[in-house]
């Protein structure tokens, strides 16, 4: 049955997944073992010409497997920075403190560790006549077949929320982790926008709930009827799996992955997007990279070593631009 197919998207940057942190080790002349590095592919320690040090840390948007979290979380115990700076703004290290747990609203479930399988004894609600098409479920019509009855009512919309609040406590793990490791070493955590961002992880969700929703609704309207929670369950746990496969890649080696994502991304724009748009979206990306760099460069006249949390498709960019600024990249090593 449609429910039962394997989803066939390839997410870019976008979802999480688990790899392991590895420590560099060395031993003393007198026998004892002390641990002096945190290596990782999705790390570039940088150092000035007049000594400044900086480091960049690439975190996934959704950390499904708190990869990321752990990431920042030894890098900044080994680097011990003067500061902390984090992409976005303090909305985003806002919602990054309620969503991962670290704080919490009366009255509010928080997003991680609860099951979003159960909804208690909530009724199916109304739907609207939608038209999905194939996606990432492999739920939808076959061309040309006539429009299957529509059921008049769904447990669909509400698994999908609480799916999505779910996944919800998955974002900003890794603002989070670098917000209480400032606290706990008593230095200062700058955000250095732009104003949407830290918050890709969200917009991610959305889109992962939308395409869900709809697809999810196209089986029932071919089916024309409801599907059993057991169907919509296993579905919504394939697609988060799918999700953490992808996210393998980029925690595995983020350098990799910006190279292919980049060459997918010129081709799709080369096949499909008018030359005047590719040309703005060039420019907007390129623009928020001098930016982001830029606000690097100018934090860190005051303070000689720093740590810079940012997301991993902007690692290399940015790398780049303060390589061109005066600095020179060390290793990969915090």
């Amino acid at each position: 049955p449609g429910a039962r197919r394997r989803i066939g998207a390839v997410l870019v940057v976008t979802a999480a997944a688990a790899a392991s942190v590895y420590a560099a080790v060395s031993v003393s002349r007198r026998g004892k073992t002390e641990a002096n590095a945190v290596c990782h592919p999705n790390l570039s320690h940088l150092r000035h010409e007049d000594g400044r040090e900086v480091l960049l840390i690439g975190t996934l948007p959704l950390d499904l497997d708190g990869a990321s979290r752990a990431l920042v979380t030894s890098s900044l115990h080994v680097l011990r920075p003067d500061i902390v700076l984090v992409e976005g703004t303090w909305t985003a290290g806002l919602n990054a403190m309620l969503f991962s747990g670290s704080w919490q609203l009366h009255g509010v479930v928080p997003a991680r560790g609860f099951n979003w399988t159960d909804i208690g004894d909530a009724q199916p609600v109304q739907i609207m006549t939608q038209k999905p098409k194939k996606g990432w479920f492999s739920f939808a019509f076959g061309a040309g077949s006539p429009p299957p009855r529509l059921p008049e009512r769904s447990l669909v919309p509400l698994k999908v929320r609480n799916w999505a609040h779910h996944l919800r406590g998955s974002v900003g793990t890794d603002i989070a982790a670098a917000v209480a490791a400032a606290s706990a070493a008593g230095v200062p955590v700058r955000f250095l926008g732009p104003e949407d961002g830290g918050l890709q992880g969200h917009m991610m969700v959305s889109m992962l709930a939308n395409q869900a929703a709809m697809e999810l609704l196209g089986e029932e309207h071919q089916r024309g009827s409801q599907m059993p929670n057991t169907d919509v369950d296993a579905a919504l746990r394939r697609a988060e799996m799918h999700v953490r496969e992808d996210g393998q890649k980029w925690v595995h080696d983020g350098r990799e992955e910006t190279s292919r994502s980049a060459h997918r991304l010129a081709e799709y724009m080369t096949a499909r997007v008018p030359e005047k748009l590719r040309e703005q979206l060039t420019e907007h990306r390129q623009a928020r990279i001098d930016g982001t760099a830029s606000r690097i460069g100018e934090s860190m006249e005051a303070f000689r070593k720093g740590a810079v949390v940012l997301s991993v498709d902007q690692l290399v960019a940015v790398e780049e631009k303060l390589v061109q600024a005066g600095f020179s990249f060390l290793s990969q090593c915090a």
